[in-house]
């Protein structure tokens, strides 16, 4: 199957398009995939902890990082709408004043996976959302961010 084929699949998985995109690049540029060991927060009095990395993956070619990461862990506290992850690389001030918008789904204790959003908001970090912007809900949260992004 084509890179291209891998990247346009209904049922692409993370681990599809990084091969893919590390084919891509590596033939080109001898670039491989990275991991990195996130740290994990939450707004307000709300907590994620417990936070186990199932899997990272990042890029960097020039200022471009692409990269992407699934975690799950227990939310707790005060209930609050957003969690933070630390993210591999530090952006731009472009992309920090822009807030750029990067591609999450997400499950908490009150429902199934649904489509949320996350963005870059603060030095080295990404907030991700659920998709109403509603309150997490105390107990088990899983959540998967990718995008691209400019580094300072």
């Amino acid at each position: 199957m084509a890179y291209a084929d891998n990247l346009r699949s209904v049922t692409a998985t993370m681990n599809a398009c990084a091969s893919s995109i590390e084919g891509i690049f590596s033939s080109g540029y001898g670039l491989t995939w990275s991991t990195w060991t996130p740290s994990y927060s939450a707004n307000g009095a709300m907590t994620f902890t417990s936070v186990t990395t199932d899997y990272t993956k990042y890029i960097q070619v020039g200022k471009l990082v692409i990269f992407c990461l699934t975690c799950h862990g227990t939310v707790g506290g005060t209930p609050d709408t957003g969690l933070i992850i630390t993210l591999p690389v530090t952006p731009s001030s472009n992309a920090l004043a822009y807030a750029v918008n990067l591609s999450a789904n997400a499950s908490d204790a009150g429902g199934a996976t649904k489509q949320a959003f996350a963005y870059l908001l603060a030095p080295n970090k990404a907030y991700a959302f659920k998709y109403d912007n509603s309150n997490w809900t105390a107990g088990t949260a899983t959540v998967r961010i990718s995008g691209f992004y400019e580094a300072a």
